[in-house]
């Protein structure tokens, strides 16, 4: 989102506003509406995949939870600022918490609910040693290639 990028907070925010008035529009229309909402968890734009996940848990949590624990963890648009890279993580992550009512900081907490659904989520201590292993790699790239 061209706002963030900028850090254009206002803009963001009424870029933010006019998505969630649209939506909440959209939704009003009936089966048609929600439909069309529906169609846009599979959007490129990891924002507009957010908002229509946000929206769809309201009437169809179980469309929305895959999306919302796609976007929590795995990065999707290269060329999102590191920002809009958070930004995208935490909403994410907190739509999953409200779904399932977790009030701790645990993102353990989320395995659990997530296999009900299918989806198969790392614990915080697989997700280090990924990291670790991907930092490992890229280290050693630097070092054949340069300094």
């Amino acid at each position: 989102m061209a706002a963030v990028r900028r850090n254009d907070i206002p803009g963001a925010n009424r870029w933010f506003d006019r998505s969630r008035a649209v939506l909440k529009d959209l939704a009003g229309h009936g089966p048609e509406g929600r439909g069309a909402i529906e169609e846009l968890l599979l959007h490129p734009s990891s924002f507009v995949r957010l908002g229509a996940a946000a929206t769809v848990r309201e009437w169809a949590p179980d469309l929305a939870i895959p999306v919302l624990a796609d976007l929590y963890l795995v990065e999707r648009e290269p060329d999102a600022s590191p920002s809009e890279r958070i930004e995208i993580c935490m909403s994410a992550k907190g739509l999953l918490y409200r779904i399932f009512g977790i009030t701790s900081y645990d993102p353990d907490d989320l395995i659990e609910p997530l296999r009900r659904y299918g989806i198969v989520w790392p614990s915080q201590e697989e997700r280090r040693k990924e990291d670790a292993a991907r930092h490992d790699g890229l280290s050693g790239a630097r070092r054949r290639d340069g300094p």
